[in-house]
């Protein structure tokens, strides 16, 4: 049991030199990386517990019990990352403080009073105490909500017909990947907790079986990511690419390209099409989607559906002016414009106007003339 350990420290400590000074690197990457540090110093004290230190380094021990609630909303942060362009940190954001705050309040409380611990070097403590319990189940219910969140991430943008087909299905697969392992996970440990509760009878103790399985989840989960790699890779791979292309191509021709790209949208309005994937449109104009997706990165300094969204908002703003929204509601408007859902308009017409579509329609009425 201990190589177990051994080998999964060794590969975790590997893989954060490995990636750490890679650049570039976005916010996810760096997220994950913080999360494999994370997982690394956690891994360390199941290491120190299987070898009986405890007594020695029993301050180590339990202050990665308060870390443990840390993983739900790390998860959650870094699908937001992954899923939304540009991501930043809000002061909103500070409300996730909140459940964790409460843990880690109530678990220092119990502590500081002698209640419970997280590891108790002389078993002072019974398997089923209450104060233990209640911890442990309140540290259950926050990592499950979490995850809960996260995977509500997942399944609506990966239906996001917007977005290009490959990319949905290599990232969002890996995403809805950790999900699944960490549903497993939760599942698992928290069947193991409820059976000593009760006082099922096992061959080895409660923190070593749980040890050992979220061990080899973490070994796993590494596995997993080499099938994946392209997440960390992938911005530094594309902008290699991106400036390989700069010097293949020359101006004129990225001018001659844009042009026949806009007046193609312009006269066809093919954007009204909800299916326009970046396959149907380099069909349509008999190009190449390596060419297309090229050209409109940077003419536009757009991603292919940002750039096709544009046209759909645009569309809808001529709508408004000419009145129809009084006659027709505000999403039918928008699927009349190539939108697919109402999610993917108001994340669109935000993303172009900063505001909502109600609040544009508000701020649109004020400034008319009363009738």
């Amino acid at each position: 049991m201990d190589y177990l350990f051994i080998v999964c420290i060794a590969i975790l400590l590997f893989f954060i030199l490995t990636h750490v000074n890679r650049k570039p690197k976005p916010l996810h990457a760096q997220i994950f990386i913080g999360w494999m540090g994370l997982l690394l110093v956690t891994v360390l004290a199941f290491f120190i517990s299987q070898k009986g230190l405890l007594p020695d380094y029993f301050w180590y021990h339990e202050l990665m019990c308060f870390t443990h609630v840390l993983h739900g909303p790390i998860l959650f942060f870094y699908i937001r990352c992954f899923i939304t362009d540009n991501f930043r940190f809000r002061k909103s954001d500070l409300v996730h403080l909140v459940p964790v705050t409460v843990y880690v309040v109530y678990h220092g409380a119990t502590q500081l009073l002698g209640l419970a611990s997280c590891a108790s070097i002389e078993e002072t403590q019974p398997e089923n105490n209450i104060y233990s319990s209640i911890s442990t189940f309140l540290k259950f219910g926050i990592l499950a909500g979490y995850t809960v969140a996260g995977a509500s991430l997942v399944k609506r943008v990966k239906h996001d017909t917007q977005l290009d087909k490959k990319k949905r299905i290599s990232v969002y697969n890996w995403l809805e990947s950790i999900i699944r392992g960490v549903i497993f996970l939760l599942a698992l440990t928290l069947l193991i907790e409820v059976l000593f509760y009760f006082d099922i009878p096992f061959a080895v103790g409660k923190e070593s079986l749980i040890n050992v399985i979220v061990t080899i989840f973490i070994l796993t989960f590494i596995y997993i990511w080499n099938r994946y790699s392209f997440v960390l890779l992938g911005p530094m791979i594309y902008e290699k690419e991106k400036e390989r292309y700069k010097t293949g191509l020359e101006e004129t021709e990225l001018d001659k390209n844009y042009a026949a790209i806009t007046n193609f949208l312009e006269q066809s309005e093919a954007y009204l099409d909800k299916d326009l994937t970046l396959k149907k449109m380099a069909s349509l104009m008999d190009l190449s989607e390596h060419l297309i997706s090229e050209t409109v990165n940077r003419k536009a300094d757009k991603s292919y559906s940002d750039f096709i969204n544009a046209y759909r908002v645009r569309c809808f703003l001529d709508k408004v002016e000419a009145g129809e929204h009084k006659t027709n509601t505000l999403l039918g408007l928008a699927l009349d414009c190539g939108f697919n859902s109402k999610s993917t308009f108001n994340r669109a017409f935000k993303q172009f106007s900063n505001q909502t579509p109600s609040a544009y329609i508000q701020e649109l009425s004020q400034k008319s003339p009363p009738a």
